[in-house]
């Protein structure tokens, strides 16, 4: 009795695991097309800080998952950027390609970002974007870049010494080394040097001279530039008189 049981369990458990398992494949079919597919590791790279007028390079990897011959028909960028295939615009099944990009970011300061669109004959409906991001710095770097001299006495000279570098890749020629604000605030320079090579810098003076104007709070600013374009940068000075109060003794 106990046999005639199992053999009536086992005959009626195996067709379900069979229709089952059919039923699996079939669903894995559907869930993978024809043709060929483009997965990329990444889609995104941030170059962090960069230095205005010079190019950025960046290879992104794609694989060809499908089953059919990837074929990239053009790649577009929204602004200055160029792209190309590499190491041809035919891929093959389950084969890896790159497509290597260059861009000059924006001459302006900030962030900065490229776009670029592949057109390929991927089964997927929608083009990849691929995405360069950077934070784009001048040429010239005060240093520090901000000068507080905090209180000052009455008719008290302050003096800071501050460094201005090169960080471009190219030399650079100093047009413009100048203070603004008034009479209060003056550089002591010696005399510009003939250029900066890359990643050279030299040092000079700032002073503060309040005998000259009579404020309670000075703003100035410190401006330089070279002989590049957006190469002007500006260093905000500030300082600040104490309040005396007078006392009148009984």
């Amino acid at each position: 009795m106990k046999d005639r049981l199992l053999i009536l369990l086992a005959s009626s458990v195996l067709p379900l695991v069979a229709l089952l398992l059919l039923a699996a494949v079939s669903y894995t079919r559907t869930e993978t097309p024809a043709g060929p597919r483009m997965e990329f590791a990444r889609t995104v790279f941030d170059a962090g800080s960069v230095v205005s007028h010079r190019a950025i390079e960046h290879d992104f990897h794609f694989r060809n998952t499908g089953n059919e011959a990837l074929v990239v028909y053009s790649i577009n960028s929204d602004c200055e950027g160029s792209a190309e295939t590499q190491p041809s615009r035919t891929i093959a099944p389950g084969e890896w390609g790159w497509i290597h990009v260059r861009y000059f970011p924006a001459k302006s300061r900030g962030i900065s970002r490229e776009i670029f669109v592949v057109d390929s004959n991927a089964t997927s409906k929608e083009k990849v974007k691929l995405e360069i991001r950077a934070h784009v710095e001048r040429n010239l770097r005060f240093v520090p870049n901000i000068l507080p001299f905090g209180f000052l006495e009455t008719d008290e000279t302050v003096v800071k010494t501050v460094r201005l570098e090169n960080r471009s890749d190219s030399p650079l020629r100093i047009v413009r080394l100048i203070a603004e604000g008034g009479e209060w605030l003056r550089l002591e320079i010696d005399e510009l040097p003939p250029s900066l090579k890359p990643g050279e810098g030299f040092s000079f003076e700032v002073l503060v001279e309040p005998e000259r104007e009579r404020r309670s709070r000075y703003t100035g600013t410190i401006v330089a530039q070279a002989d590049v374009d957006d190469s002007e940068i500006r260093m905000p000075v500030t300082a600040q008189m104490h309040t005396f109060r007078q006392i009148t003794p009984r």
